[in-house]
C-alpha cells in the first residue's frame, strides 16, 4: 500500500472522529440548553400566579368563629404556614372522616392526626407534614364533622372519598373503645351491650331480619349506620357525619374536587397538573392514623354480609356517586373506573339512580353542627 493512501485514511478516520466529537458536544450542549429551558418551564408553571404562594404571617378568617362567637377553632383545623390566596381562589378540604382525609389533611398542612400514635392514645395534634405543591398552598380552610370553617365562596370544595363499604367498616372499628378510652361508658351501649363483637356480627345480628340482636340493638345499628337519627346517638361518629351531611353542608351549587382514596396519588398528580403544577412520580402521603390495632376477625365480611350492607347504604352510595359525578377533576373515564369498583361489592346499587328508601330529612343536624340549613337559606332569600 503506498504511504499517501495509508495517509489519505488516517486523515479520513481523524476528520470522522472529530466531526463526531463536535456533534457529541453539540449534542451535549443542545442537552443541557433543553433541560434548562425545561426547568424554566417546570418552575414557570409551579409559580404561576406568584402571588398565590407568598408566605403571610397575620391570622386568616375564620367562617367557624364568626358563625359560633363563643367557639374558638380548633388548632388541628389550623395550618402553621399560611399563604397570601386572594379571596375567592381558596379551596377548602372537606375532610370526610375513615375515607383517607387525615393522610391528605397532613399533606395539606393541618394537624388532624399527624402524630405517629393511633388515634385512642394520642392527646395532642402534631403539625401538618405540608408538601411541595400549589394545591396544599391555596388549601386554606377546612370542613370537618361539627367544624365547618369553609368560605362560602371558596374556588373548590375538595373532597376526599372512599367505597362506601370500606368506610363503614374503618368506622365501625375505629370508633370501638378499649377499656381506658375516654368514651367508653357513652359507647358501650352500642359496642358491649349489643352484640356487636365485630363488624361482620354487627351486619349479622343488628341489620339481618334474622339477627339475634333485640329490636332496640336493630333499631340502633339501623339508625347508626345510616345517619338518619336526629342527634349523635351511641355509636361510629363517622357513621353519623356521612357522605349526606358533607354533600349537604356545602353551597348547593359549590364547585367539587375529589380525590379518591383507591387512586389518591393519581388524582392527586390529575389535580395538581389541573391547577398549574407540576406532577409527582410517586407522592407519598403519612398514614399516621391508619387502622393498625384490628385483626383478621375485624375486618372479616362475608358475601352475605356485603349484600345486606349495600341494601342498607344505598342512599349513601347515592351520595358517594353525586360526589364524583361533580368532581370537576375526573373525567368520565376515571368515573367508569370508580363505578366499576363499587359495582363488584354492591352491583344493583351502583347502577341505581334512587334507592327504595328516601333520602332521610337531616335539616337538624345541619342546623345543629353546620351552623344553618341550606335549604332555610334559599327559602329565606326567594
Amino acid at each position: 500500500m503506498k504511504p499517501s493512501s495509508v495517509f489519505s485514511k488516517l486523515y479520513c478516520i481523524q476528520v470522522i472522529a472529530c466531526s463526531i466529537s463536535a456533534w457529541l458536544a453539540f449534542s451535549e450542549l443542545a442537552g443541557h440548553e433543553q433541560a434548562v429551558e425545561d426547568g424554566r418551564r417546570r418552575h414557570k408553571r409551579r409559580h404561576k400566579g406568584a402571588r398565590l404562594l407568598q408566605v403571610i404571617n397575620n391570622r386568616i378568617e375564620s367562617p367557624y368563629e364568626a358563625m359560633w362567637p363563643n367557639a374558638h377553632l380548633p388548632s388541628w383545623a389550623k395550618k402553621s404556614t399560611n399563604y397570601d390566596v386572594p379571596r375567592g381562589k381558596e379551596v377548602c378540604f372537606v375532610h370526610v372522616g375513615k375515607a383517607g382525609g387525615s393522610a391528605v389533611g397532613c399533606s395539606l398542612g393541618f394537624s388532624l392526626h399527624c402524630g405517629n400514635k393511633p388515634h385512642r392514645h394520642r392527646r395532642h395534634h402534631r403539625r401538618g407534614l405540608e408538601v411541595n405543591g400549589i394545591l396544599p398552598k391555596i388549601t386554606t380552610h377546612v370542613f370537618h364533622k361539627d367544624v365547618y370553617n369553609c368560605l362560602e365562596d371558596s374556588a373548590y370544595f375538595l373532597f376526599v372519598v372512599r367505597d362506601p363499604i370500606d368506610r363503614a367498616r374503618s368506622a365501625f372499628n375505629y370508633d370501638r373503645p378499649d377499656n381506658d378510652d375516654d368514651g367508653v361508658e357513652y359507647l358501650s351501649e352500642f359496642y358491649y351491650d349489643c352484640p356487636f363483637y365485630n363488624f361482620d356480627d354487627f351486619v349479622k345480628n343488628g341489620l339481618s331480619e334474622q339477627g339475634e340482636a333485640s329490636k332496640s340493638c336493630k333499631r340502633l345499628a339501623n339508625g347508626s349506620l345510616k345517619g338518619s337519627h336526629l342527634h349523635h346517638p351511641p355509636g361510629p361518629s363517622h357513621w353519623y357525619y356521612n357522605y349526606q351531611y358533607y354533600y349537604e353542608a356545602v353551597p348547593k351549587d359549590a364547585p367539587i374536587l375529589v380525590l379518591r382514596n383507591e387512586h389518591l396519588e393519581e388524582d392527586w398528580n390529575k389535580l395538581e397538573s389541573m391547577l398549574g403544577g407540576e406532577e409527582e412520580d410517586s407522592p407519598s402521603f403519612p398514614r399516621n392514623n391508619e387502622n393498625t390495632w384490628s385483626g383478621e376477625d375485624d375486618l372479616y365480611l362475608s358475601e352475605e354480609s356485603i349484600a345486606i350492607l349495600c341494601k342498607v347504604l344505598c342512599n349513601e352510595i347515592q351520595e358517594h356517586k353525586k360526589i364524583l359525578r361533580r368532581a370537576q377533576n375526573i373525567n368520565e373515564d376515571q368515573l367508569q373506573v370508580s363505578l366499576i369498583e363499587l359495582e363488584t361489592k354492591c352491583p344493583m346499587e351502583a347502577v341505581f339512580d334512587e334507592c327504595p328508601e328516601p333520602l332521610p330529612d337531616i335539616s337538624v343536624k345541619l342546623q345543629e353542627n353546620r351552623g344553618y340549613y341550606r335549604m332555610q337559606e334559599e327559602e329565606g332569600e326567594s
